[in-house]
């Protein structure tokens, strides 16, 4: 029974593997460095490419109200508060992240996290999120 659930499954993720990849130009892939895991952390890079592996969007995000974050973060993307001391803002990079996601479908790695990562770092910056596209695809 087991083995059947897991050809089943294996199955799935080779037609939308295919499907994927045979409409390469209606999917990018986002990516994303945060301040850490919590309800009041944001952005602080985001990175689109696309299937082709060229790279849309890489850009480093200041926080506009968070002032500081826990070490453990830094640790693990090299990214400090002096680091994005001169970056822009999410707010100034918006209208950039909407024209390179455009109508696309987002392929995101744990969706859930990174749209509630992006939406507390819009609710940051002053500005109500328009929701885009984004699919999880853990494998």
């Amino acid at each position: 029974m087991l083995e059947r659930k897991i050809i089943k499954l294996r199955n799935k993720v080779i037609k939308r593997t295919k499907e994927i990849l045979n409409n390469k130009h209606k999917y990018v892939i986002l990516d994303t460095e945060t301040t850490g895991l919590r309800e009041n952390d944001v952005l602080l890079q985001i990175g689109i490419i696309d299937l082709d592996g060229n790279i849309l969007m890489d850009t480093l995000i200041k926080p506009t109200k968070k002032k500081s974050f826990d070490s453990t973060s830094t640790d693990i993307h090299g990214i400090s508060m002096e680091t994005v001391k001169d970056a822009p803002t999410f707010l100034s990079i918006y209208k950039d992240f909407k024209d390179v996601i455009g109508k696309k479908e987002v392929l995101i790695y744990n969706e859930p996290y990174d749209a509630r990562i992006i939406e507390q770092t819009a609710e940051q910056d002053g500005f109500k999120l328009k929701s885009f596209n984004g699919t999880c695809n853990y494998l």
